[in-house]
Protein backbone atom coordinates (compact mmCIF):
# COMPACT_ATOMS: atom_id res chain seq x y z
CA UNK A 1 0.00 0.00 0.00
CA UNK A 2 1.62 3.23 -1.16
CA UNK A 3 0.85 6.28 0.97
CA UNK A 4 -2.25 7.25 -1.01
CA UNK A 5 -4.42 5.64 1.66
CA UNK A 6 -3.38 8.51 3.98
CA UNK A 7 -4.34 11.37 1.62
CA UNK A 8 -6.65 13.83 3.40
CA UNK A 9 -10.25 13.95 2.20
CA UNK A 10 -10.35 17.75 2.22
CA UNK A 11 -7.96 20.48 1.09
CA UNK A 12 -5.06 20.57 1.40
CA UNK A 13 -5.08 16.95 0.26
CA UNK A 14 -1.76 16.02 1.81
CA UNK A 15 -0.52 12.63 2.99
CA UNK A 16 -0.97 12.31 6.74
CA UNK A 17 0.80 9.30 8.24
CA UNK A 18 -1.31 7.05 10.54
CA UNK A 19 -4.60 8.36 9.13
CA UNK A 20 -7.02 6.82 6.65
CA UNK A 21 -8.90 8.50 3.83
CA UNK A 22 -12.39 7.43 4.88
CA UNK A 23 -13.86 8.39 1.52
CA UNK A 24 -11.63 5.86 -0.24
CA UNK A 25 -11.54 3.44 2.69
CA UNK A 26 -14.76 3.71 4.70
CA UNK A 27 -14.04 0.38 6.41
CA UNK A 28 -10.27 -0.23 6.66
CA UNK A 29 -10.65 -3.45 8.66
CA UNK A 30 -13.16 -4.89 6.19
CA UNK A 31 -10.91 -3.92 3.30
CA UNK A 32 -7.89 -5.58 4.94
CA UNK A 33 -9.88 -8.74 5.70
CA UNK A 34 -11.00 -8.92 2.06
CA UNK A 35 -7.39 -8.94 0.92
CA UNK A 36 -6.47 -11.60 3.48
CA UNK A 37 -9.36 -13.73 2.19
CA UNK A 38 -7.60 -13.67 -1.19
CA UNK A 39 -4.25 -14.69 0.23
CA UNK A 40 -2.72 -11.21 -0.02
CA UNK A 41 -0.66 -9.79 2.84
CA UNK A 42 -0.51 -6.01 3.15
CA UNK A 43 2.42 -3.68 3.75
CA UNK A 44 1.65 -0.05 4.63
CA UNK A 45 3.79 2.89 3.54
CA UNK A 46 4.64 5.17 6.49
CA UNK A 47 6.76 8.34 6.31
CA UNK A 48 8.64 9.90 9.29
CA UNK A 49 7.42 13.45 8.93
CA UNK A 50 4.24 15.33 9.72
CA UNK A 51 2.89 18.27 7.72
CA UNK A 52 1.36 21.30 9.36
CA UNK A 53 -2.09 20.23 8.17
CA UNK A 54 -1.83 16.87 9.94
CA UNK A 55 -4.48 16.54 12.69
CA UNK A 56 -1.77 15.66 15.24
CA UNK A 57 0.78 18.28 14.22
CA UNK A 58 0.15 20.77 17.03
CA UNK A 59 0.06 18.05 19.66
CA UNK A 60 3.37 16.66 18.43
CA UNK A 61 4.99 20.08 18.24
CA UNK A 62 3.90 20.95 21.75
CA UNK A 63 5.17 17.62 23.04
CA UNK A 64 8.65 18.02 21.55
CA UNK A 65 8.33 15.31 18.89
CA UNK A 66 10.25 17.37 16.29
CA UNK A 67 13.79 18.71 16.19
CA UNK A 68 14.51 22.14 17.66
CA UNK A 69 15.75 24.91 15.36
CA UNK A 70 18.86 26.52 16.94
CA UNK A 71 18.07 29.87 15.32
CA UNK A 72 14.39 30.27 16.22
CA UNK A 73 14.55 28.08 19.36
CA UNK A 74 11.23 26.67 18.13
CA UNK A 75 10.16 23.43 16.48
CA UNK A 76 12.24 22.97 13.31
CA UNK A 77 10.34 23.21 10.03
CA UNK A 78 11.09 22.31 6.43
CA UNK A 79 9.27 21.93 3.14
CA UNK A 80 8.36 18.25 2.70
CA UNK A 81 6.84 16.25 -0.12
CA UNK A 82 3.14 16.08 0.48
CA UNK A 83 0.92 15.00 -2.40
CA UNK A 84 1.52 14.87 -6.16
CA UNK A 85 4.67 15.13 -8.20
CA UNK A 86 6.79 18.05 -6.99
CA UNK A 87 4.29 19.27 -4.40
CA UNK A 88 5.36 20.11 -0.88
CA UNK A 89 4.16 21.59 2.39
CA UNK A 90 5.65 22.89 5.62
CA UNK A 91 6.09 20.36 8.41
CA UNK A 92 8.54 18.64 10.71
CA UNK A 93 10.57 15.42 10.82
CA UNK A 94 9.97 13.10 13.75
CA UNK A 95 12.90 13.24 16.17
CA UNK A 96 13.19 9.57 17.14
CA UNK A 97 15.45 10.44 20.07
CA UNK A 98 12.48 12.24 21.63
CA UNK A 99 10.15 10.39 23.97
CA UNK A 100 7.07 11.97 22.38
CA UNK A 101 8.11 11.27 18.79
CA UNK A 102 9.32 7.72 19.33
CA UNK A 103 6.29 6.64 21.32
CA UNK A 104 3.79 8.33 18.97
CA UNK A 105 5.35 6.44 16.08
CA UNK A 106 5.35 3.16 18.07
CA UNK A 107 1.65 3.51 18.87
CA UNK A 108 0.78 4.40 15.27
CA UNK A 109 2.53 1.30 13.91
CA UNK A 110 1.02 -0.87 16.62
CA UNK A 111 -2.47 0.35 15.72
CA UNK A 112 -1.91 -0.51 12.05
CA UNK A 113 -0.73 -4.01 12.99
CA UNK A 114 -3.71 -4.54 15.31
CA UNK A 115 -5.97 -3.50 12.45
CA UNK A 116 -4.50 -6.29 10.34
CA UNK A 117 -1.70 -4.65 8.32
CA UNK A 118 0.92 -7.39 8.11
CA UNK A 119 4.12 -5.44 7.43
CA UNK A 120 5.45 -1.89 7.56
CA UNK A 121 7.15 0.09 4.80
CA UNK A 122 9.44 2.73 6.32
CA UNK A 123 9.75 5.24 3.48
CA UNK A 124 11.38 8.63 2.85
CA UNK A 125 13.64 8.06 5.86
CA UNK A 126 16.97 9.42 4.61
CA UNK A 127 16.52 12.43 6.92
CA UNK A 128 17.66 14.95 4.32
CA UNK A 129 17.06 17.84 6.69
CA UNK A 130 18.50 21.25 5.86
CA UNK A 131 20.55 22.14 8.96
CA UNK A 132 23.24 20.24 10.88
CA UNK A 133 22.46 22.36 13.92
CA UNK A 134 18.95 21.06 14.45
CA UNK A 135 18.88 19.73 18.00
CA UNK A 136 17.79 16.25 19.09
CA UNK A 137 15.88 15.76 22.33
CA UNK A 138 17.86 12.68 23.40
CA UNK A 139 15.28 11.94 26.09
CA UNK A 140 14.05 8.51 24.99
CA UNK A 141 15.81 5.58 26.71
CA UNK A 142 16.21 3.69 23.41
CA UNK A 143 17.95 6.62 21.74
CA UNK A 144 21.52 6.77 23.01
CA UNK A 145 23.40 5.60 26.08
CA UNK A 146 24.20 7.79 29.05
CA UNK A 147 27.90 7.27 28.37
CA UNK A 148 27.48 8.51 24.79
CA UNK A 149 25.69 11.65 25.98
CA UNK A 150 28.47 12.31 28.47
CA UNK A 151 31.09 12.04 25.70
CA UNK A 152 29.08 14.55 23.64
CA UNK A 153 29.61 17.16 26.37
CA UNK A 154 26.08 18.47 26.13
CA UNK A 155 25.90 18.71 22.33
CA UNK A 156 22.55 17.71 20.82
CA UNK A 157 22.98 18.74 17.16
CA UNK A 158 22.13 16.21 14.50
CA UNK A 159 25.43 17.03 12.82
CA UNK A 160 27.11 15.16 15.68
CA UNK A 161 24.57 12.42 16.35
CA UNK A 162 23.87 11.71 12.69
CA UNK A 163 20.83 11.52 10.47
CA UNK A 164 21.20 7.74 10.22
CA UNK A 165 20.54 7.45 13.94
CA UNK A 166 16.93 8.43 13.23
CA UNK A 167 16.66 6.01 10.33
CA UNK A 168 17.74 3.22 12.65
CA UNK A 169 15.50 4.27 15.54
CA UNK A 170 12.56 4.50 13.15
CA UNK A 171 13.30 0.90 12.20
CA UNK A 172 13.49 -0.14 15.84
CA UNK A 173 10.24 1.59 16.76
CA UNK A 174 8.40 -0.02 13.83
CA UNK A 175 9.92 -3.43 14.58
CA UNK A 176 9.12 -3.37 18.29
CA UNK A 177 5.55 -2.20 17.73
CA UNK A 178 4.80 -4.98 15.25
CA UNK A 179 6.44 -7.52 17.56
CA UNK A 180 4.34 -6.34 20.50
CA UNK A 181 1.15 -7.35 18.69
CA UNK A 182 2.39 -10.81 17.61
CA UNK A 183 5.26 -11.71 19.98
CA UNK A 184 6.21 -15.00 18.30
CA UNK A 185 5.92 -13.82 14.69
CA UNK A 186 8.85 -12.33 12.81
CA UNK A 187 8.21 -8.66 12.07
CA UNK A 188 8.74 -7.65 8.45
CA UNK A 189 9.87 -4.04 8.13
CA UNK A 190 10.89 -2.72 4.71
CA UNK A 191 13.09 0.37 4.79
CA UNK A 192 14.14 2.72 2.01
CA UNK A 193 17.18 3.99 3.89
CA UNK A 194 19.33 1.88 6.16
CA UNK A 195 22.61 1.37 7.89
CA UNK A 196 24.05 -2.07 8.52
CA UNK A 197 22.73 -1.73 12.07
CA UNK A 198 19.23 -1.03 10.79
CA UNK A 199 18.97 -4.61 9.61
CA UNK A 200 18.61 -5.74 13.22
CA UNK A 201 15.12 -4.30 12.89
CA UNK A 202 14.38 -4.09 9.17
CA UNK A 203 14.19 -7.19 6.99
CA UNK A 204 14.57 -5.66 3.57
CA UNK A 205 15.52 -2.61 1.52
CA UNK A 206 15.48 -1.45 -2.10
CA UNK A 207 17.13 1.09 -4.38
CA UNK A 208 14.46 3.77 -4.14
CA UNK A 209 12.91 5.70 -7.02
CA UNK A 210 14.71 4.19 -9.99
CA UNK A 211 14.07 5.23 -13.59
CA UNK A 212 12.38 3.20 -16.32
CA UNK A 213 15.15 2.61 -18.86
CA UNK A 214 17.40 -0.13 -20.15
CA UNK A 215 20.33 1.49 -18.33
CA UNK A 216 18.25 1.63 -15.13
CA UNK A 217 17.67 -2.10 -15.31
CA UNK A 218 21.35 -2.76 -16.00
CA UNK A 219 22.59 -0.60 -13.14
CA UNK A 220 20.30 -2.28 -10.65
CA UNK A 221 22.45 -5.41 -10.60
CA UNK A 222 25.53 -3.56 -9.35
CA UNK A 223 23.44 -1.88 -6.63
CA UNK A 224 22.22 -5.28 -5.41
CA UNK A 225 25.73 -6.68 -5.23
CA UNK A 226 27.02 -3.63 -3.36
CA UNK A 227 24.09 -3.74 -0.95
CA UNK A 228 24.75 -7.41 -0.23
CA UNK A 229 28.34 -6.65 0.73
CA UNK A 230 26.99 -3.97 3.10
CA UNK A 231 24.75 -6.53 4.87
CA UNK A 232 21.58 -5.33 3.10
CA UNK A 233 20.92 -8.82 1.81
CA UNK A 234 17.19 -8.86 1.13
CA UNK A 235 17.44 -6.18 -1.51
CA UNK A 236 15.78 -5.37 -4.80
CA UNK A 237 14.39 -2.75 -7.13
CA UNK A 238 11.09 -1.48 -8.46
CA UNK A 239 10.64 -3.84 -11.41
CA UNK A 240 9.95 -1.83 -14.56
CA UNK A 241 11.15 1.39 -12.95
CA UNK A 242 9.51 3.83 -10.53
CA UNK A 243 9.83 7.09 -12.46
CA UNK A 244 9.87 7.95 -16.13
CA UNK A 245 7.85 6.62 -19.06
CA UNK A 246 5.99 3.34 -19.09
CA UNK A 247 8.23 0.42 -20.06
CA UNK A 248 7.77 -1.19 -23.44
CA UNK A 249 6.52 -4.79 -23.44
CA UNK A 250 10.06 -5.96 -24.19
CA UNK A 251 11.67 -3.96 -21.36
CA UNK A 252 9.01 -4.97 -18.85
CA UNK A 253 9.36 -8.67 -19.67
CA UNK A 254 13.16 -8.51 -19.60
CA UNK A 255 13.05 -6.81 -16.19
CA UNK A 256 10.62 -9.38 -14.78
CA UNK A 257 12.75 -12.22 -16.18
CA UNK A 258 15.85 -10.88 -14.44
CA UNK A 259 14.01 -9.69 -11.31
CA UNK A 260 12.77 -13.14 -10.31
CA UNK A 261 16.39 -14.02 -9.48
CA UNK A 262 16.77 -11.14 -7.02
CA UNK A 263 16.28 -11.35 -3.27
CA UNK A 264 13.31 -8.98 -3.33
CA UNK A 265 10.86 -9.01 -6.25
CA UNK A 266 8.33 -6.17 -6.41
CA UNK A 267 6.60 -4.01 -9.02
CA UNK A 268 6.04 -0.48 -7.72
CA UNK A 269 5.89 2.93 -9.40
CA UNK A 270 4.47 6.44 -9.42
CA UNK A 271 4.37 7.82 -12.95
CA UNK A 272 2.66 11.19 -12.89
CA UNK A 273 0.34 12.13 -15.71
CA UNK A 274 1.41 15.09 -17.92
CA UNK A 275 -2.05 16.57 -17.38
CA UNK A 276 -2.36 16.08 -13.61
CA UNK A 277 0.62 15.54 -11.32
CA UNK A 278 -1.66 14.06 -8.65
CA UNK A 279 -2.74 11.23 -10.94
CA UNK A 280 -0.23 8.52 -11.74
CA UNK A 281 -0.05 5.62 -14.15
CA UNK A 282 0.93 2.24 -12.77
CA UNK A 283 2.88 -0.75 -14.02
CA UNK A 284 0.86 -3.95 -13.86
CA UNK A 285 1.95 -7.47 -14.82
CA UNK A 286 -1.07 -7.72 -17.14
CA UNK A 287 -0.77 -4.25 -18.73
CA UNK A 288 0.24 -5.72 -22.12
CA UNK A 289 -2.08 -8.62 -23.06
CA UNK A 290 0.37 -9.84 -25.70
CA UNK A 291 2.97 -10.71 -23.03
CA UNK A 292 0.72 -11.48 -20.04
CA UNK A 293 1.12 -15.29 -20.42
CA UNK A 294 4.91 -14.83 -20.54
CA UNK A 295 4.94 -12.61 -17.45
CA UNK A 296 2.69 -15.10 -15.64
CA UNK A 297 4.97 -18.03 -16.51
CA UNK A 298 8.01 -16.09 -15.32
CA UNK A 299 6.40 -15.19 -11.99
CA UNK A 300 5.35 -18.83 -11.54
CA UNK A 301 9.02 -19.75 -11.92
CA UNK A 302 9.74 -17.32 -9.08
CA UNK A 303 7.22 -19.17 -6.91
CA UNK A 304 8.86 -22.51 -7.75
CA UNK A 305 12.29 -21.12 -6.80
CA UNK A 306 11.17 -19.86 -3.38
CA UNK A 307 12.56 -22.85 -1.39
CA UNK A 308 15.97 -22.10 -2.90
CA UNK A 309 15.71 -18.35 -2.36
CA UNK A 310 14.38 -18.81 1.17
CA UNK A 311 17.25 -21.16 2.02
CA UNK A 312 19.68 -18.51 0.79
CA UNK A 313 18.05 -16.02 3.16
CA UNK A 314 18.38 -18.40 6.10
CA UNK A 315 22.05 -18.74 5.15
CA UNK A 316 22.26 -14.94 5.08
CA UNK A 317 20.69 -14.79 8.55
CA UNK A 318 23.13 -17.34 9.97
CA UNK A 319 26.35 -16.41 8.15
CA UNK A 320 25.85 -12.95 6.51
CA UNK A 321 26.35 -14.48 3.06
CA UNK A 322 24.41 -12.50 0.42
CA UNK A 323 21.96 -14.40 -1.79
CA UNK A 324 23.00 -12.35 -4.85
CA UNK A 325 26.74 -12.60 -5.38
CA UNK A 326 29.42 -11.08 -7.57
CA UNK A 327 30.63 -13.33 -10.40
CA UNK A 328 33.99 -13.70 -8.63
CA UNK A 329 32.48 -14.90 -5.33
CA UNK A 330 34.41 -18.12 -4.64
CA UNK A 331 36.42 -17.68 -7.86
CA UNK A 332 38.93 -15.10 -6.65
CA UNK A 333 41.83 -17.05 -8.20
CA UNK A 334 40.37 -16.51 -11.69
CA UNK A 335 42.10 -13.34 -13.00
CA UNK A 336 39.23 -12.55 -15.40
CA UNK A 337 36.81 -11.79 -12.56
CA UNK A 338 38.97 -8.78 -11.65
CA UNK A 339 38.56 -7.12 -15.03
CA UNK A 340 36.41 -3.94 -15.18
CA UNK A 341 33.65 -5.70 -17.12
CA UNK A 342 33.01 -8.09 -14.24
CA UNK A 343 34.04 -5.97 -11.26
CA UNK A 344 31.34 -3.48 -12.22
CA UNK A 345 28.67 -6.10 -11.54
CA UNK A 346 26.11 -4.73 -13.99
CA UNK A 347 25.77 -7.55 -16.51
CA UNK A 348 25.76 -10.82 -14.54
CA UNK A 349 25.61 -12.24 -11.01
CA UNK A 350 25.23 -15.48 -9.09
CA UNK A 351 22.05 -16.36 -7.20
CA UNK A 352 23.54 -18.52 -4.50
CA UNK A 353 26.33 -20.70 -5.79
CA UNK A 354 24.19 -22.59 -8.31
CA UNK A 355 22.73 -20.13 -10.84
CA UNK A 356 24.67 -17.66 -12.99
CA UNK A 357 22.23 -15.02 -14.26
CA UNK A 358 22.84 -12.59 -17.09
CA UNK A 359 20.79 -9.91 -18.77
CA UNK A 360 20.07 -8.27 -22.10
CA UNK A 361 20.25 -4.50 -21.86
CA UNK A 362 19.38 -3.18 -25.30
CA UNK A 363 16.07 -3.42 -27.20
CA UNK A 364 16.04 -5.95 -30.00
CA UNK A 365 19.13 -7.85 -28.84
CA UNK A 366 18.83 -11.64 -28.77
CA UNK A 367 22.21 -12.69 -27.36
CA UNK A 368 24.26 -11.93 -24.27
CA UNK A 369 27.92 -12.43 -23.47
CA UNK A 370 28.60 -14.08 -20.10
CA UNK A 371 31.82 -15.05 -18.40
CA UNK A 372 31.84 -18.51 -16.80
CA UNK A 373 34.30 -18.36 -13.88
CA UNK A 374 36.66 -21.21 -13.02
CA UNK A 375 38.46 -22.17 -9.84
CA UNK A 376 42.19 -22.75 -10.11
CA UNK A 377 42.95 -26.39 -10.94
CA UNK A 378 39.33 -27.36 -11.70
CA UNK A 379 39.80 -28.23 -15.35
CA UNK A 380 36.57 -30.25 -15.53
CA UNK A 381 34.30 -27.42 -14.38
CA UNK A 382 31.33 -26.70 -16.63
CA UNK A 383 28.07 -24.78 -16.72
CA UNK A 384 24.76 -25.89 -18.23
CA UNK A 385 22.56 -23.51 -20.21
CA UNK A 386 19.04 -23.84 -18.77
CA UNK A 387 17.47 -22.51 -21.97
CA UNK A 388 17.64 -23.74 -25.56
CA UNK A 389 19.90 -25.17 -26.87
CA UNK A 390 20.64 -26.50 -23.34
CA UNK A 391 24.35 -26.98 -24.00
CA UNK A 392 27.24 -27.72 -21.63
CA UNK A 393 29.87 -24.96 -21.59
CA UNK A 394 33.42 -25.12 -20.25
CA UNK A 395 34.22 -22.82 -17.33
CA UNK A 396 36.93 -20.20 -17.73
CA UNK A 397 35.62 -18.63 -20.93
CA UNK A 398 33.35 -15.91 -22.28
CA UNK A 399 30.31 -17.44 -23.96
CA UNK A 400 27.66 -15.93 -26.22
CA UNK A 401 24.25 -17.11 -25.00
CA UNK A 402 21.15 -17.01 -27.15
CA UNK A 403 18.41 -15.08 -25.34
CA UNK A 404 15.23 -14.16 -27.19
CA UNK A 405 13.15 -11.71 -25.19
CA UNK A 406 10.01 -13.84 -25.33
CA UNK A 407 11.92 -16.75 -23.72
CA UNK A 408 14.26 -15.83 -20.87
CA UNK A 409 17.32 -13.90 -19.83
CA UNK A 410 20.45 -16.07 -19.80
CA UNK A 411 20.49 -18.48 -16.85
CA UNK A 412 23.29 -21.03 -16.46
CA UNK A 413 23.60 -23.67 -13.75
CA UNK A 414 26.91 -24.73 -12.30
CA UNK A 415 27.40 -28.41 -13.09
CA UNK A 416 27.24 -30.34 -9.83
CA UNK A 417 24.90 -27.87 -8.16
CA UNK A 418 21.34 -28.59 -7.03
CA UNK A 419 18.43 -26.31 -6.13
CA UNK A 420 15.31 -27.17 -4.10
CA UNK A 421 12.01 -26.13 -5.69
CA UNK A 422 8.38 -26.10 -4.63
CA UNK A 423 4.97 -25.55 -6.16
CA UNK A 424 4.75 -22.75 -8.69
CA UNK A 425 1.83 -21.15 -6.85
CA UNK A 426 1.34 -19.42 -3.52
CA UNK A 427 1.30 -21.89 -0.63
CA UNK A 428 0.73 -21.68 3.11
CA UNK A 429 3.88 -21.36 5.21
CA UNK A 430 4.00 -24.21 7.76
CA UNK A 431 4.06 -21.81 10.69
CA UNK A 432 0.88 -19.93 9.74
CA UNK A 433 -1.89 -20.33 12.30
CA UNK A 434 -4.63 -18.89 10.09
CA UNK A 435 -5.57 -19.62 6.48
CA UNK A 436 -8.42 -17.28 5.44
CA UNK A 437 -7.67 -17.80 1.74
CA UNK A 438 -7.59 -21.60 2.04
CA UNK A 439 -4.11 -21.70 0.49
CA UNK A 440 -2.69 -25.14 -0.32
CA UNK A 441 0.00 -26.54 1.99
CA UNK A 442 3.70 -26.43 1.17
CA UNK A 443 3.68 -30.18 0.63
CA UNK A 444 5.81 -30.55 -2.50
CA UNK A 445 9.57 -30.49 -2.85
CA UNK A 446 11.70 -31.24 -5.85
CA UNK A 447 15.41 -30.85 -6.41
CA UNK A 448 16.73 -29.74 -9.80
CA UNK A 449 20.14 -31.23 -10.48
CA UNK A 450 22.73 -30.48 -13.14
CA UNK A 451 24.86 -33.60 -13.51
CA UNK A 452 28.26 -33.83 -15.13
CA UNK A 453 28.48 -35.66 -18.42
CA UNK A 454 30.60 -38.41 -16.82
CA UNK A 455 33.42 -38.88 -14.34
CA UNK A 456 31.71 -40.24 -11.24
CA UNK A 457 32.59 -37.24 -9.03
CA UNK A 458 30.26 -36.73 -6.08
CA UNK A 459 28.62 -33.32 -5.55
CA UNK A 460 26.78 -32.20 -2.43
CA UNK A 461 24.22 -29.46 -1.70
CA UNK A 462 22.59 -28.61 1.63
CA UNK A 463 19.54 -26.39 1.89
CA UNK A 464 17.71 -25.04 4.94
CA UNK A 465 14.03 -24.78 5.90
CA UNK A 466 11.96 -23.63 8.86
CA UNK A 467 8.30 -22.80 9.48
CA UNK A 468 8.62 -19.38 7.84
CA UNK A 469 6.76 -17.51 10.57
CA UNK A 470 7.74 -17.98 14.20
CA UNK A 471 10.68 -16.53 16.10
CA UNK A 472 10.99 -19.57 18.36
CA UNK A 473 11.04 -22.08 15.49
CA UNK A 474 14.07 -24.18 14.58
CA UNK A 475 15.94 -24.67 11.29
CA UNK A 476 16.33 -28.10 9.68
CA UNK A 477 18.79 -28.98 6.93
CA UNK A 478 18.56 -31.31 3.94
CA UNK A 479 21.61 -32.65 2.14
CA UNK A 480 21.40 -34.01 -1.41
CA UNK A 481 24.38 -35.80 -2.98
CA UNK A 482 24.78 -37.15 -6.47
CA UNK A 483 27.32 -38.33 -9.02
CA UNK A 484 27.07 -39.26 -12.69
CA UNK A 485 28.56 -41.77 -15.05
CA UNK A 486 27.89 -42.00 -18.77
CA UNK A 487 24.95 -44.36 -18.11
CA UNK A 488 23.35 -43.35 -14.83
CA UNK A 489 23.00 -40.77 -12.08
CA UNK A 490 23.44 -41.95 -8.48
CA UNK A 491 21.67 -39.97 -5.74
CA UNK A 492 21.57 -39.88 -1.95
CA UNK A 493 19.47 -37.78 0.44
CA UNK A 494 20.08 -37.10 4.15
CA UNK A 495 17.64 -34.91 6.11
CA UNK A 496 18.64 -33.48 9.48
CA UNK A 497 15.44 -32.63 11.33
CA UNK A 498 16.14 -30.13 14.13
CA UNK A 499 12.63 -29.82 15.52
CA UNK A 500 11.03 -28.42 12.38
CA UNK A 501 9.59 -31.11 10.13
CA UNK A 502 8.25 -29.95 6.76
CA UNK A 503 4.89 -30.91 5.33
CA UNK A 504 6.39 -32.65 2.31
CA UNK A 505 7.57 -36.24 2.64
CA UNK A 506 8.74 -37.23 -0.86
CA UNK A 507 11.37 -35.67 -3.07
CA UNK A 508 11.25 -35.39 -6.86
CA UNK A 509 14.59 -35.48 -8.65
CA UNK A 510 14.30 -33.24 -11.73
CA UNK A 511 16.79 -33.72 -14.57
CA UNK A 512 17.79 -31.14 -17.19
CA UNK A 513 16.00 -30.95 -20.53
CA UNK A 514 17.25 -33.71 -22.82
CA UNK A 515 18.82 -35.80 -20.04
CA UNK A 516 18.17 -39.52 -20.76
CA UNK A 517 20.19 -41.29 -18.07
CA UNK A 518 18.49 -43.41 -15.43
CA UNK A 519 18.54 -42.47 -11.75
CA UNK A 520 19.44 -44.90 -8.97
CA UNK A 521 19.94 -44.57 -5.22
CA UNK A 522 23.37 -45.00 -3.68
CA UNK A 523 22.30 -48.50 -2.64
CA UNK A 524 21.63 -49.35 -6.28
CA UNK A 525 17.81 -49.16 -6.26
CA UNK A 526 16.26 -47.83 -9.47
CA UNK A 527 14.17 -44.71 -8.88
CA UNK A 528 10.71 -44.64 -10.38
CA UNK A 529 10.23 -42.24 -13.25
CA UNK A 530 7.00 -40.35 -12.54
CA UNK A 531 6.81 -38.33 -15.74
CA UNK A 532 8.12 -35.14 -17.23
CA UNK A 533 7.19 -31.49 -16.89
CA UNK A 534 5.99 -29.00 -19.51
CA UNK A 535 9.47 -28.24 -20.80
CA UNK A 536 10.41 -31.91 -21.11
CA UNK A 537 12.44 -32.50 -17.96
CA UNK A 538 12.32 -36.08 -16.68
CA UNK A 539 11.25 -36.49 -13.05
CA UNK A 540 12.17 -39.37 -10.72
CA UNK A 541 10.76 -39.90 -7.22
CA UNK A 542 12.49 -40.49 -3.90
CA UNK A 543 9.61 -41.68 -1.73
CA UNK A 544 9.10 -41.40 2.04
CA UNK A 545 12.35 -39.58 2.69
CA UNK A 546 11.35 -37.99 6.03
Amino acid sequence: MSSGYTVAETEPKTRNVFTWNRHRFPDPKGWIDAYHARGIKLIANIKPYVLGSHPKYEELRAGGAFFQDPITKASAEARLWSAGGGESGVGGHIDFTSKKGYEWWYEGVKELRELGIDCMWNDNNEYTIPHDGWACALDHPNAVTTAAKERASGRKDIGLWGRALHTELMGRSSHDAVLAVRPDERPFILTRSATAGSMRYCSSSWSGDNVTSWDGMKGSNALSLGAGMCLLQCYGHDIGGFEGPQPTPELLLRWVQMGIYSSRFAINCFKTSPDNNRVGDVIEPWMYPEITPLVRATIKRRYALLPYIYSLHLESHLHATPPQRWTGWGYESDPEVWTPALKGGETQFFLGDALLVGGVFQPGEETAKLYLPKKEGDEEAEFLNLNAPYQYLKAGQWAVIESKWQDSVPVLAKVGAAIPVGKDIQVLSPGEKENPANLPPDDYRGVEIFPARAGGKWFETTWLEDDGVTISGTISSFTFRYSATEKEIIVDFAPKIEGFKPVWNCLDVILPVGEKRSVVSESGKQLKKVGQDKVGRAIFALESVL
